[in-house]
């Protein structure tokens, strides 16, 4: 076809302006010919304008989009609108492109469409980066649902996303489970929601601080009514153009629950130090007191252990024996802190400016795992003052020993390690008539009667053997042919160091005793014919060592086993006596001072019990140690049940059976004088009139009874829980837990609390709480009529504040913000 010149100039000035555009673009005749390439163009397919012109469009198209191709070629050349459309096309060099072409017909100066401009523009990296993005929302969801915390996001006030971890967390099997109870609020305690909703919600609150983390800590509520302890992390974000929520969720029900534990044994292990009657402090790496118990206060004087910490060492100064102060390197603390040794039991003086006294001192250094030097050391000591002067004592009263041996009313004697005598006093030598030179080395197992040697010279070979203490009864016979029986007893004696030297001994004439002991002989004949014919048991217990030398037939009315019976088993009355008796009684009888009278439960074989009361007579050595008991046994059940109903009655609510106002007072007394922190929660009953004016005093008492039960299974054992009167009880707990106490009960008592003719009961609490500490109880502690003053005056502070609780609303916990003053 011939172009005319107006044609002519009119395509120049088109291919011009298409020169100058950025994007690849060409033109196509009616036939589908590339007609003109820009330079963006021969750029994208790496060949010059004239490879290109004149080829057909379709040569460029992907194999299988030719025909497509070149239908939507003919569609523009006859005149259709632009057109768009996603194709592939391939280079010469087998390069592949993924394009999107605008196709617009061009028309000619006569009007008529004379061919077609295509606009070409590279998407291929677009649509890979649309399969990576497809891919990795695939794999992002994936590791959604494998992540161990549970995750959730909200979107427009839904949920509308959550993972595996979270459906666990809050109890459901769905996502729409879930969103229906977080739109409802039934995921959350009511109070919680002020804490949780306030903080993330409206999203475009300007109070919120943009794109931050809102973290809270609450209870998760599941559906089976369960609760979980959760750190609940909201992360403002948004998705696809919309402000979303992302809710991070960590569990920390048992992190909760081992920091109780965590708490408890920490008072548990400071009140086992405070126990201690060791003194004991600790010292940070600059060796300043960070904390001391009651007895290291105690013994440097200083009024309580608090007024220790953050002294420092050196304000402490020690002394050695000389009362020359401790230089650095010879003190234990800086040698442990210093050097980082363990010293042990050094003994060393304190100065307290007009006395000195002695301490047995041990310092431990304590390690951090980040430091290759001691974080601080733990000092232990005790003070031995008296023990040295003890250990001074025996030294200047071992010079004494001869003096006052020589004058003893007993036969003293002193042996080598062979048994071989070294010394025998006077009265020594008056039993058996030898002199102190006869008795020299074996000389003195002359004295023994000749019937008596070989079983004396077997226990005393046996002993030295074992190492144990000689005793023995035994004859000697004096050279006039007189027969003195002794008691003679030998131990270990021991140099300053600890080794064995020899043995000391002493031997006692036994004459008036083998005379007593052969009217006791006629006496026990007596003894036992009124015995046998009791009604009470009569026993006679050998206490050291533990023996049963006689027991009347009696026992059998209380145990059911023959009076033969536990003389054979020495261990078949221990087996009888109650269990709960039976550490008591062990004590009483078998302890350091034993009792000739205590009380104590008998069990019968037919699993019966009975009380019964010992009163006796301890028999007791020339050391004053207890010996023998000889007692009787009678049957005490009837008067110990009428005490304790008396008992019950004097101090117990009849019908709650909790401590009533007299018992209470007493025992709050004593617990504020051993100034023990306390509080005292004041506890009266909402709804309760309600309660009697609608079902009646029966009723009333039903619920008296099931918030009695409450208060008792809610607070520790060695809490006090008592009815005050009416509708008002008193609880006495330690000062840390009062809160969460009243919490608790105000939470129990909205359930039902009784149940009355098929009615299920409720009330509500109101409680008001008085602080006591121990500053304010400790002033009091030997008045106990100032101890129940402050006691009363407790309880009417705890009123107040109760008062205050129900004004306020009631259901309510209230805490008294004054002292007691």
């Amino acid at each position: 076809m011939t172009m005319s010149a107006d044609t002519g100039t009119v395509v120049g000035i088109r291919e011009q302006m298409l020169d100058l555009v950025a994007v690849p673009v060409l033109t196509l005749g009616l036939d589908g010919c590339i007609a003109h390439v820009n330079p963006a163009l021969c750029e994208m397919f790496a060949q010059s304008a004239a490879a290109l012109l004149g080829r057909p469009i379709a040569e460029f198209a992907h194999a299988g989009e030719q025909a497509d191709a070149a239908t939507a070629a003919a569609r523009v050349r006859g005149g259709a609108e632009q057109t768009e459309v996603l194709r592939r096309i391939v280079a010469d060099d087998g390069r592949s492109f993924q394009v999107t072409a605008t196709v617009v017909p061009m028309y000619g100066v006569d009007g008529l469409v004379d061919g077609a401009v295509v606009t070409l523009r590279d998407v291929s990296s677009l649509q890979r980066a649309r399969v990576e993005l497809v891919e990795a929302e695939d794999r992002q969801d994936e590791i959604i649902d494998r992540m161990p915390m549970p995750l959730m996001l909200e979107s427009r006030g839904r949920v509308r996303l959550a993972n595996p971890a979270a459906l666990e967390l809050m109890g459901v099997d769905s996502v729409d489970a879930l969103a229906e109870r977080m739109a409802a609020f039934e995921h959350m305690r009511p109070r919680d929601r002020p804490v949780v909703v306030e903080p993330v919600a409206p999203l475009g609150s300007s109070t919120r601080p943009e794109g931050r983390p809102v973290p809270t800590n609450h209870w998760i509520v599941r559906p089976d009514s369960t609760e979980r302890f959760v750190d609940w992390t909201s992360v403002p974000t948004i998705v696809r153009g919309v402000d979303s929520l992302l809710f991070l969720v960590q569990d920390r029900t048992e992190w909760l629950e081992n920091q109780d534990a965590l708490a408890q044994l920490a008072a548990h292990q400071q009140m086992v130090v405070d126990s201690l009657a060791e003194g004991v402090i600790v010292v940070d790496h600059q060796g300043v007191c960070t904390d001391a118990n009651v007895s290291a206060a105690e013994m440097l004087l200083f009024p309580a252990a608090e007024m220790m910490v953050g002294l420092h060492a050196d304000s402490m100064p020690l002394v050695d024996g000389e009362g020359l102060s401790v230089s650095r390197d010879r003190h234990p603390l800086w040698r442990a802190l210093d050097g980082g040794v363990d010293v042990d039991a050094e003994v060393w003086g304190v100065n307290f400016g007009r006395s000195i006294r002695w301490m047995r001192v041990s310092a431990h250094p304590m390690w951090s795992v980040e430091s290759r030097n001691p974080s601080g050391v733990v000092v232990t000591f005790a003070d031995v003052s008296a023990e040295l002067a003890t250990a001074r004592a025996i030294g200047e009263s071992e010079a004494r020993f001869r003096q006052l041996a020589a004058i003893a009313p007993v036969g003293i004697f002193e042996t080598d390690l062979k048994g071989a005598c070294r010394y025998a006093n006077h009265r020594w030598q008056e039993l058996t008539g030898m002199t102190a030179e006869e008795a020299l080395g074996a000389g003195w197992a002359k004295a023994i009667h000749p019937d008596d040697k070989a079983r004396v010279h077997a226990q005393w070979s046996k002993a030295m053997e074992s190492g144990r203490r000689f005793s023995a009864e035994f004859r000697y016979q004096r050279p006039d042919g007189v027969v003195v029986p002794v008691q003679v007893e030998s131990d270990q004696t021991r140099d300053a160091d600890g080794v064995l030297t020899g043995y000391l001994g002493t031997a006692t004439d036994l004459t008036a005793q083998v005379l007593l002991r052969d009217e006791l002989t006629v006496s026990e004949t007596r003894f036992r014919e009124l015995a046998e014919g009791s009604q009470d048991i009569v026993t006679r217990v050998q206490l050291c060592p533990y023996r049963i030398e006689y027991v009347s037939p009696a026992i059998r009315t209380f145990t059911g086993v023959d009076a033969e019976s536990f003389v054979a088993d020495q261990d078949l009355l221990l087996r009888h006596i109650h269990p709960d008796d039976l550490e008591r009684v062990g004590r009483d009888l078998f302890g350091k001072d034993p009792r000739d009278h205590l009380e104590f439960r008998l069990v019968h074989l037919d699993g019966s019990v009975r009380w019964m009361e010992i009163r006796g007579t301890l028999a007791r050595d020339q050391h004053g140690r207890a010996t023998t008991l000889e007692a009787t046994a009678r049957d005490v059940t009837a008067d110990k049940e009428l005490k304790q109903r008396l008992d019950h009655l004097a101090h117990r609510d009849a019908l709650t059976g909790l401590l009533n106002r007299h018992a209470l007072y007493p025992l709050l007394a004593q617990r504020l004088g051993a100034a023990t922190p306390t509080s005292v929660l004041f506890i009266d009953l909402d709804g309760f009139k309600a309660i009697n004016d609608t079902y009646g005093h029966e009723a009333g008492d039903a619920v008296l009874v099931g918030v009695a039960q409450l208060l008792s299974g809610t607070v520790r054992s060695d809490d006090i829980v008592a009815r005050l009167a009416g509708d008002e009880f008193i609880l006495v707990v330690d000062r840390v837990s009062a809160e969460s106490v009243a919490q608790r009960l105000i939470e129990r008592l909205s359930m039902s609390i009784a149940e009355y003719c098929g009615t299920m009961l409720h009330v509500g609490a109101s409680i008001g709480i008085a602080y006591v500490d121990d500053g304010s109880s400790s002033r009091f502690h030997t008045d106990d009529a100032a101890l129940h003053e402050l006691a009363d005056r407790a309880i009417q502070l705890a009123d107040q504040a109760m008062y205050q609780a129900k004004g306020s609303g009631k259901g309510r916990v209230v805490v008294h913000d004054g002292g007691l003053e």
